[in-house]
């Protein structure tokens, strides 16, 4: 059995083990994506709306795209950890995330189409996002 000790330094004053880094990362994505969930399953209409809205705006969607670029970059660039716990579950968020934020900045016309077929099965991805901030929340909080 391997142990990985990892300290990463952010900020000159500002340091954390790699299993600080994962815990407060999967606290943060946790409460994200159980909040995110639930508020599309309760409120299916009003983010039916956003999506149609995020479709309409090019300006929007770019920014949307930068966004979830960096936030990408920054998961795999601090936390790119392949092991076999659940760890490896942010490391895979931050390469899926890197991922659609090129996309979306280079297949604009693909983001949207996809945009268009997943909003017709929001409760799907709701249940999904949900059941994944649980996970994320468990492990950040509770183990």
């Amino acid at each position: 059995m391997q142990i990985f000790v990892y300290e990463i330094t952010i900020i000159p004053v500002l340091s954390f083990s790699f299993m600080q880094l994962s815990q407060f990362l999967a606290q943060l994505l946790g409460v994200v994506y159980v909040v995110v969930g639930l508020g599309i399953l309760l409120e299916k209409k009003h983010y039916q709306a956003v999506v149609n809205d995020f479709i309409k705006s090019p300006g929007l969607m770019y920014y949307d795209g930068v966004l979830v670029l960096l936030f990408g970059f920054l998961i795999t660039s601090f936390h790119n950890f392949w092991g076999q716990n659940w760890q490896v579950i942010i490391t895979v968020i931050g390469w899926l995330a890197l991922v659609k934020g090129v996309v979306m900045l280079v297949m604009p016309g693909y983001t949207i189409a996809m945009a268009k077929k997943w909003s017709k099965h929001i409760e799907w991805a709701a249940s999904a996002c949900l059941g994944l901030g649980v996970v994320l929340s468990y492990f950040g909080f509770l183990a």
